[in-house]
């Protein structure tokens, strides 16, 4: 700030010098300099000093007010800085008020366009009906219907203005049209009428309708299909039944007016869509999505009878029974998914459906929907009975890196049309038709599992590795396994042939997991294991008669084991009980020479005795002198070096 300061009083002080007013005698000097140019030269030295004396009164109050001037401009600078930082925060305010405004703007418009293009199709609609009332009235169209007629008669009784067209009501027509109306008058208002016919429903309006009817209905727009239909109220005892809005129909939380064809037409949607959807929803309960398209939560079904009363509306008997028996059987379908236990998951019930109908694709299996197969038994009501489940086979099916539980509707495989006769049992057998069992491994190979296998009835699995016809049942198979485990036990089982003559192939591990019943599986699994166990050198059975457990043991330190189930102690060197206060090699020497410690005596006795020289018995030597005698053969010999004592005394006593 000083050298602000500083700056604008060194102006103001130039400011002051040009503003310093002239002497009177300027103008003289002036002229005088000009004439006189040397004595000019003391001119400025006057001026300076009496400018000096000016500025050393001045000059404070200059800077006083400079610096009193810019403090007021610092002020106003703030204050307009505080001005526009308002003005921008008002006008971010006014900015955000106008977006809303432009969106408010902008949903409005969308919705005076809606509203626009309905009154525009209401528009084109009264248009159409008053088209073809007018040509009615003037009879020039021969081909109204009674529907025309009736509208024709509620715009005019709506509008206070009844007219008729001209006719006196003695038309004598055929009056199978006048019979029909008086049956069947909803299902008859779209009828195509002639130029008589036309006349003749104008002249007797009151004998088939009536102008009092008139106040029963009313013209609504179906929010599906936007044609206009008649809505009948309730109460009126004398209506005739025009009402093409059912309220017998289920509608939760919609309002928007459905006609009875929409509606039905969503029913019977629904009703096809059971055939996908069956596989993935729970209970007996299906779904009607709301017509409209709402995003509500659609409407529910679980009563047949009501639903055998829906689809009577529908006018085609064949079509009712069809719809029908898509609802019995998708019901069918759930009931079998929702019994097994444990439940299945999401992702098995969609691999099911993707299984089933990839079968269905290439010919291998029928639609459960499909009308000519008859699974389904009705009781004397028309009700269908409880599900079949003998015709379901749940299989264990690899798929996406986990195994899943999956059932597989069998009543619904193609059979073959010939049967074919096992040659074990003879037995009249229809199998799969599958046709080449390449085909069917491409079919299913997608669906890794022996599940594949264990459908058909023939174990054609064998043909991948024989090179014979298979021509003997699974069933027969299975009880060839059985009959080798239970003749042969353990020594079976690396030895169970194919049966077929002159097949000598042991069956697989594999094959046998696919074909032998569970029960001989599990008995044939634990064959192997124990055979493979009794091949391990430290494996032992454990040899107590209250107990069939064995076991690896560790025989690191010595022999004596002990079962970990009953803790019966065993020698597993000799694989016996064990012998107790007795080790092994005291046990083999016990068993060879009656003595347990049979070397250490041996060592003993070549240590501290000598044999007889006259009948080799060994004796003990005690206290005394080298003098031996023998107490069996009474031979006298010396100690020390065995000889005859007679002879070696004297030498042995040194």
């Amino acid at each position: 700030m000083s050298q602000v300061q500083r700056t604008t009083s060194e102006r103001s002080l130039e400011r002051q010098l040009t503003l310093t007013p002239r002497p009177q005698d300027f103008t003289q000097r002036q002229g005088e300099t000009k004439q006189h140019p040397v004595s000019s030269l003391s001119y400025p030295s006057r001026n300076i000093a009496k400018t000096s004396q000016l500025l050393e009164v001045d000059v404070p109050n200059i800077l006083d007010g400079q610096a009193q001037h810019i403090r007021n401009l610092q002020n106003t600078v703030s204050n307009l800085l505080d001005r526009n930082k308002f003005l921008i925060d008002r006008l971010g305010d006014k900015i955000e008020e106008s977006n809303s405004l432009r969106l408010k703007v902008s949903s409005a418009n969308q919705e005076l366009q809606r509203t626009l293009d309905k009154m525009s199709v209401i528009s084109d609609t009264m248009d159409n009906l008053r088209d073809e009332i007018s040509e009615l009235r003037l009879l020039q169209v021969p081909r109204a219907t009674p529907r025309t007629i009736i509208v024709s008669k509620l715009l005019d009784y709506s509008t206070q203005n009844p007219r008729c067209p001209d006719g006196d009501g003695t038309h004598t027509v055929s009056e199978s049209i006048d019979r029909r109306l008086t049956t069947n008058l909803k299902g008859t208002l779209d009828t195509l009428l002639s130029t008589d016919e036309t006349r003749c429903l104008c002249s007797t309006f009151e004998r088939w309708f009536g102008t009092d009817m008139l106040q029963t209905i009313a013209l609504v727009t179906c929010c599906v299909c936007r044609k206009h239909k008649f809505k009948q109220y309730l109460g009126v005892a004398f209506a005739a039944p025009v009402d093409e809005f059912l309220t017998v129909f289920p509608r939760s939380g919609c309002t928007s007016p459905v006609c009875s064809e929409c509606y039905l037409k969503a029913v019977s949607y629904s009703l096809d869509r059971l055939q996908e959807s069956c596989w993935t929803n729970k209970g007996p309960t299906i779904s009607i999505s709301c017509p409209c398209g709402c995003a509500g939560n659609g409407n529910s079904i679980n009563d047949r009878g009501f639903l055998i009363q829906l689809l009577r509306h529908l006018g085609d008997e064949k079509l009712e029974i069809q719809k029908l028996r898509t609802y019995d059987m998708a019901l069918q379908v759930m009931r079998i998914l929702d019994s097994i236990n444990p439940p299945l998951a999401r992702n098995a019930r969609d691999l099911a459906a993707r299984i089933h109908r990839k079968m269905v694709v290439n010919g291998l299996m029928y639609s459960p929907f499909d009308l000519k197969i008859r699974d389904l038994d009705y009781d004397e009501t028309g009700f269908p009975l409880a599900p079949n489940y003998q015709l379901v086979q749940l299989h264990d099916i690899e798929y996406a890196g986990e195994t899943l539980r999956m059932p597989i509707l069998t009543r619904l495989l193609r059979v073959e049309k010939t049967p074919t006769e096992c040659v074990v049992c003879t037995d009249s057998i229809y199998d799969v038709c599958y046709g080449h069992i390449d085909q069917w491994i491409k079919v299913c190979v997608e669906f890794d599992g022996d599940w594949m296998w264990k459908l058909l009835l023939f174990p054609q699995k064998l043909a991948t590795k024989c090179d014979h016809i298979i021509d003997f049942c699974t069933s027969c198979l299975q009880q060839h396994i059985q009959v080798q485990l239970e003749t042969f036990g353990r020594g079976a089982c690396e030895n169970i042939l194919c049966p077929s003559q002159g097949c000598k192939r042991v069956l697989t591990y594999e094959e046998m997991q696919i074909y032998a019943e569970e029960e001989t599986f599990s008995k044939y699994d634990e064959y192997l294991k124990i055979e493979a166990l009794t091949k391990m050198p430290s494996f032992m059975w454990c040899l107590s008669d209250n107990c069939s457990n064995g076991q690896i043991h560790d025989l690191i330190l010595d022999s004596h084991v002990a079962c970990a189930e009953c803790e019966f102690e065993m020698c597993f060197s000799h694989q016996m009980k064990w012998h107790d206060n007795l080790t092994c090699e005291q046990y083999d020497s016990l068993k060879e020479t009656g003595d347990p410690d049979y070397q250490e005596t041996q060592e003993w006795v070549a240590t501290n005795t000598r044999q007889c020289p006259g009948c080799g018995i060994n004796i003990q030597k005690d206290e005394g002198c080298l003098h031996m005698t023998c107490k069996i053969c009474q031979y006298e010999f010396c100690w020390e070096c065995v000889g005859n004592w007679q002879e070696h005394s004297r030498a042995c006593r040194r």
